[in-house]
């Protein structure tokens, strides 16, 4: 069995076969939101791909990304479309916030930043609350002995930005492992002699 949940639900889950997955209820998580913005035409911009914003500077927007420069096809020809992300350990009320105020922030700070102006034609807010684990001290220990503890003895082997890594390449990088890890259990017991 694989599974690929939050931190917390694994531990609940096994709590009555696995105590060593309760250190996984411990484990912080900050959440996240994206306000995407879309332009009529392509605005004026600096180059590259976005831009982070260093923490000295005390704004609501964590980064920038110019999506239609960094992702083709995401965007019709002549358009532009930016994803601005909000909340993090930093700013943990930002995903209460409305979507009315989440854009009026972000549409603020990008004119201070960038001068941008211009209105945009249509924006979409996403929120993923307690989404993104915050590593602490001994965390790559604790989830090493987790998983081992768990696979391939008990056949149950864990995917997700839990254990190591919170980008989706680090997610899919998990999924492909644990799959790997699953699949050869399943090939050395089925070759096993029968008892």
């Amino acid at each position: 069995m694989i599974l690929a949940l939050p931190g917390r639900e694994v531990a609940r889950l096994l709590k009555p076969i696995e105590p060593a997955a309760e250190e996984l209820v411990a484990l912080p998580y900050s959440s996240a939101v994206t306000v995407s913005l879309a332009y009529a035409s392509r605005v004026a911009l600096p180059p590259g791909f976005g831009f982070l914003v260093p923490r000295r500077e005390n704004r609501r927007t964590l980064a920038c990304t110019f999506v239609h420069r960094k992702f083709p096809g995401r965007a019709p020809e002549g358009k532009a479309l930016l994803r601005c992300f909000l909340g993090g350990m930093r700013d943990p009320k930002a995903v209460c916030l409305s979507d009315d105020e989440l854009v009026a922030i972000v549409l603020g700070e990008l004119k201070e930043i960038l001068g941008l102006n211009e209105q945009p034609i249509f924006t979409r807010v996403f929120r993923w609350p307690e989404a993104l684990p915050q590593y602490t001290i001994g965390h790559r220990k604790r989830a090493q002995r987790i998983l081992d503890r768990l696979s391939p003895e008990r056949g149950i082997f864990l995917a997700g930005n839990t254990y190591s890594g919170i980008g989706i390449s680090d997610c899919i990088r998990s999924g492909r492992e644990a799959a790997r890890q699953a699949t050869r259990a399943i090939s050395s017991s089925s070759n096993a002699p029968p008892v």
